[in-house]
């Protein structure tokens, strides 16, 4: 399924008819108004859509009926909370987890109390103040938050202790490292890379060096520039970062080779300003942006 806003800030949806299939449904309204979505999936199979609303970034949320379905609840507010920004990760044992900017810039939680329940955790303040989140699972199912601080945009992480906890570690500081966007990848092996770009638009990446370990790489630059990062995995497991460039809003992607080497940069022949990218159920990857020009929405197929 693919969900955009429209120019309105109204929330659509459009379903591929059959899966691999580059065919997709009319495009449907769910009738809620956002300044941002976020998708998860429940253990089920089912999906579930937050979103910040247009009035004060109060947070709802609605659930697909059942998996594969074109019905969904009705529109429910997530009490109390207001948000600036969403992230959402997965436990090990399949709850999900909300991670969210308060418009004070704090960063709290909540989490499904059981995997394919409707009932969700109180909020949990992580004593963190971010500008953008980023959150990505170790090999072992815990969590990591990744953010960019309000102070020079310094970028910091915080760790889940064990799998499904409530605990989290204190901040740590990303020392030397500056970012105005983040992106969080998963290697073959299980281990994480975290994709920025740079105050000046280069993009660099860091490198867990063994997988759920403490130790990472430091900031690799990639030798290119953009606007805007969006990491995914092809069908060999491998990295794939698609950027926006700098002139133009140009779409190019760079693939994970054997090793930590990069493939040359690659022109996608598009121009957007904004993109998701999701796998089909044969791995092959999907790219949607929007395009600059009339806000029109597009998709492309795999970029092995």
């Amino acid at each position: 399924s693919m969900f955009y806003l429209s120019p309105a800030r109204e929330v659509m949806v459009s379903n591929q008819v059959a899966p691999n299939s580059s065919d997709w449904t009319k495009k449907k309204s769910l009738d809620v108004y956002a300044n941002q979505i976020k998708l998860g999936k429940h253990k089920d199979g089912r999906i579930e859509l937050f979103a910040i609303g247009t009035m004060a970034g109060v947070v709802s949320h609605m659930t697909q009926v059942e998996a594969g379905s074109s019905e969904w609840t009705k529109e429910e507010y997530v009490d109390g909370i207001y948000a600036t920004q969403i992230e959402l990760g997965t436990n090990e044992d399949g709850s999900l987890v909300m991670v969210f900017i308060e418009p004070d810039k704090d960063v709290n939680i909540i989490t499904q109390n059981e995997a394919n329940g409707s009932d969700w955790s109180k909020k949990k303040d992580l004593d963190s103040v971010a500008i953008q989140i980023a959150v990505g699972n170790h090999a072992d199912g815990r969590l990591e938050i990744f953010m960019i601080g309000t102070m020079a945009n310094v970028m910091s992480r915080q760790t889940q202790i064990a799998p499904n906890g409530d605990d989290w570690s204190k901040e740590i500081d990303i020392k030397g490292q500056y970012g105005r966007q983040i992106e969080v990848g998963k290697n073959a092996d299980g281990s994480l890379s975290l994709f920025y770009i740079r105050p000046d638009r280069e993009i660099a990446y860091m490198k867990q060096l063994t997988p759920n370990g403490e130790d990472w790489s430091g900031g690799n630059v990639m030798d290119t520039y953009g606007n805007l990062i969006e990491v995914g995995n092809n069908s060999d497991g491998n990295i794939v970062l698609v950027i926006v460039g700098t002139v133009g809003n140009v779409l190019t992607s760079m693939m994970q080779t054997e090793g930590d080497n990069w493939s040359k940069e690659t022109d996608v022949k598009g121009y957007g300003k904004q993109m998701r990218l999701g796998n089909n159920q044969d791995g092959s990857l999907e790219l949607v942006y929007i395009a600059m020009l009339a806000s029109e929405v597009f998709s492309t197929r795999e970029m092995k």
